[in-house]
């Protein structure tokens, strides 16, 4: 399955920088593979050596709209364009973090700890995801049709909101494990 088609996308941000390239890497496949989906990448991440080009999503990268996006240490700036999915899990140490902002399920804590705590969870099971979560209605935006100013326009695609930073309570990895694999049985099946 391609990037731009999948329907889940475990995005890998900058926050995952600093650990060993492989072993975050495996633990991205590991939690995409469960979903049935692809691991996309971050501008930071693919700067990095850690991913291709072909991995990066965003506004020059890979246009994706899945269901499902999780991202891991993702800031999520306006260049960061991941469509209109139902669901978004974000997980940054930043409180300010734009994608926190918009996420359905927000965690602040390591990204790094959180995969290491949800691979193993998740290995050896395959959710998929439900037909019926997309509304018929929901559509990939294009950026190109949006008025206004170049920012304005990615923030109009990305849904980040302008306004106060959100209250975003500290979790441990552990915690956020337990948050994610529920809000997953809850709202994917």
């Amino acid at each position: 399955m391609s990037l731009g088609r999948a329907p889940v996308v475990v995005g890998a941000g900058g926050g995952l920088l600093g650990g060993s390239p492989r072993a975050v890497r495996a633990l991205l496949a590991d939690v995409a593979d469960a979903l049935g989906g692809e691991v996309g990448a971050s501008r930071a991440l693919v700067d990095a050596g850690w991913f291709g080009p072909e991995r990066l999503v965003g506004a020059s990268g890979v246009t994706i709209a899945p269901v499902l996006y999780l991202g891991f240490g993702v800031a999520g700036t306006t260049y960061h364009e991941i469509g209109d999915p139902v669901h978004v899990i974000a997980v940054n140490t930043d409180p300010a973090a734009p994608l926190l902002a918009r996420a359905t399920l927000p965690l602040c804590t390591d990204a790094a700890a959180l995969l290491a705590e949800l691979a193993p969870r998740l290995r050896g099971t395959r959710r998929g995801i439900r037909a019926d979560v997309r509304s018929p209605d929901v559509r990939s935006p294009d950026v190109r049709r949006s008025r206004g100013t170049v920012t304005e326009r990615l923030r109009a695609v990305t849904g980040v909101p302008i306004g106060p930073v959100r209250a975003v309570p500290p979790a441990s990895a552990a915690q956020a494990a337990s948050a994610v694999l529920a809000y997953l049985e809850e709202c994917c099946g």
